[in-house]
């Protein structure tokens, strides 16, 4: 009887405690429900929440979908919203090829609630393979397209034909244009925009890459301030193209308040009347002019005929397997030149013969204050520094900050004698002190720390930064709805050894293309695969430099050790020389060059 009334009175117990146990998880619930109905955010009143909504919808591609899973209300709400619908993006990370029927379901709805709102298309064509789905889209599209206020749209040269028929009836609201198409663009399409009292009126950034500006309308473009032409942009260089300078210069001359231009690989031939009087352009509201890849002659055609009194900026960007016609920087002889503020030049050879015309190019531009210098191939020279601190006749006077990037072989005394002789000489000799300086340099290149604090005391501001991996800016980031993500790597194949294992990287995916300066709001980066850099602090002890010097000798012959059995050198003797050999021809070359700038310090112009 005692064993029967415990085990009762045990069972009467965890009863008792599962229904205190749900209780007490009810009451966990309501007392959510309390906290959750007094949370701040409940306080927000719907206009603000609906423009945090629109805000939201611009950043994420499923945004909408996610906001209208919260809650009735939210639901409720961003349905309200017609600006939260109006964002197609055709991201391949959340729409990949084979998924395109799917975007376009969903363009239907959206479409559909976003009522008379403006449309901002991103639509990332290059990689589907569906004609059928393209027709599909662009005909959905086509009676949207009034209302579009942002179109990004990358597509095959040989498909723009099939959206060209679509995009007639774009235009009246257009503010943002940005068209791109592969390098096979031998038969450029005629794209017809709907116009507003003979121009598009709000038109006010346009981006063209691979196709020629002749590919537009012939009408007026009153509101357009940023112009970017791109020509052949894949990286692996020009193939030859060239365009007639007659269709870029009537595009110019249609929008007379363009404030920034771009021109990258763009080649041009003169026809016509061209060849013997150029043409005069006026942009008197021009201010930001930059030349990327392109060969000087084609330069020369657009400085020739270009009449810009306010411009304050020149980016001029070099292919450096063009060397030789670096050397002609020095004919870009323009009135609207005269009158720069800021110049940067990257990829230039600034060394040898090609620094006399370097020298002379900054003799024309007296009121220049900011002077960029960026990845010069080689080396820069030591003798600019010579010539840029020497006086009475001081080269580029006003110059006040200096920016020097990924400067090979750059000594701290040429700098701290620079500084110093512009600081002395400020008073009554006409030039300037450099007040501010910048200096990216390789993490194992950086200045000494005594170097840098003595450059410190010369100037106002100093950055002496280590350079980042390198990316350039000319292509999509990881960042942009229209990144193209990379094709997965294969299925790795079973190892051929017990210790080594086989590494594959993936095979590379041509990044699309992009506008060129990061400083650019639609500025957009390559994703290649790049060796680590060391990024550890620099010795300073005796101590310190020993143990480094060591580790290398002993990576160094790890590395050996490991590299000449793979090239069938198996016998050690044979290593030894090999090794040999190899430090021997480092040592030479490193030598000659040291050599070299030993000599160019004492050699003037």
């Amino acid at each position: 009887m005692d064993n029967e009334s415990e085990v009762t009175s045990l069972e009467a117990l965890d009863a008792r405690r599962l229904r205190l146990q749900q209780d007490l998880e009810s009451l966990d619930k309501q007392r959510a429900h309390v906290l959750a109905q007094k949370a701040p955010i409940r306080r927000i009143v719907d206009d603000i929440l609906a423009h945090i909504f629109e805000l939201g919808a611009a950043e994420e591609v499923l945004f909408p979908e996610k906001v209208s899973a919260v809650s009735r209300h939210w639901r409720k709400l961003i349905l309200q919203t017609p600006s939260a619908w109006s964002h197609l993006i055709l991201d391949r990370r959340v729409f990949p090829q084979a998924s395109l029927q799917t975007f376009i379901r969903r363009s239907e709805v959206f479409l559909q609630r976003s009522q008379s709102a403006p449309l901002t298309l991103m639509l990332d064509l290059l990689p589907i393979s569906f004609e059928g789905d393209v027709h599909r889209l662009m005909n959905l599209l086509h009676d949207h397209f009034a209302r579009c206020a942002i179109l990004h749209m990358h597509i095959d040269a040989s498909w723009l034909a099939v959206a060209a028929g679509p995009l007639s009836t774009l235009g009246p609201a257009l503010r943002d244009l940005d068209i791109r198409t592969s390098h096979s663009n031998a038969n450029p399409v005629t794209l017809s925009l709907s116009e507003v009292a003979g121009c598009i009126p709000a038109l006010q950034s346009l981006v063209l890459s691979n196709l020629p500006p002749s590919c537009l309308p012939p009408t007026r473009y009153p509101a357009l301030r940023h112009l970017q032409l791109h020509g052949v942009q894949w990286h692996f260089g020009n193939d030859g193209s060239e365009w007639p300078w007659t269709g870029t210069a009537s595009l110019l001359e249609a929008a007379p308040n363009l404030q920034s231009l771009t021109l990258n690989r763009m080649e041009f031939i003169l026809d016509g009347t061209e060849l013997l009087t150029p043409r005069h352009i006026v942009l008197k509201s021009l201010k930001s002019l930059t030349f990327e890849c392109m060969e000087t002659r084609s330069i020369a055609i657009v400085l020739e005929s270009l009449d810009a009194p306010n411009l304050k900026s020149l980016k001029m960007r070099y292919d450096p397997t063009k060397m030789g016609d670096h050397w002609c920087i020095h004919r870009l002889e323009a009135s609207c030149l005269a009158g720069i503020e800021e110049l940067e030049v990257e990829g230039y050879a600034i060394y040898g013969s090609n620094l006399p015309w370097f020298v002379r190019t900054l003799a024309m531009i007296p009121r220049l204050i900011k002077l960029v210098i960026s990845n010069p191939p080689l080396f820069l020279d030591s003798r600019f520094f010579d010539i840029m601190a020497t006086g009475p006749n001081w080269l580029i006077p006003r110059l006040n900050e200096l920016h020097l990037i990924a400067c090979a072989n750059l000594h701290g005394q040429d700098l701290i004698r620079l500084l110093r002789a512009r600081s002395l000489n400020s008073g009554g000799c006409g030039v300037s002190p450099i007040r501010s300086l910048t200096i990216r340099m390789s993490p194992l290149s950086m200045l000494e720390e005594d170097v840098v604090s003595v450059i410190r005391l010369n100037v106002d501001d100093l950055h002496h930064l280590p350079l980042e991996p390198y990316t350039s800016d000319r292509y999509l980031g990881l960042h942009s709805p229209m990144f193209r993500a990379p094709t997965p790597p294969p299925p790795p194949l079973p190892p051929l050894q017990a210790e080594v294992q086989p590494q594959f990287a993936p095979p590379w995916d041509p990044p699309l293309l992009g506008t060129p300066f990061g400083d650019d709001p639609m500025g957009f980066a390559p994703q290649f695969a790049h060796p680590p850099t060391y990024m550890g602090p620099r010795a300073t002890t005796a101590g310190s430099s020993t143990t480094i010097a060591t580790n290398r000798r002993r990576r160094s012959s790890s590395i050996a050790s490991t590299l000449w059995p793979r090239l069938g050198i198996v016998s050690d003797d044979m290593q030894h020389i090999a090794t040999a050999l190899v430090v021997a021809s480092v040592t030479a070359l490193t030598t000659s060059i040291a050599c070299y700038h030993l000599m160019s310090r004492h050699v003037r112009l």
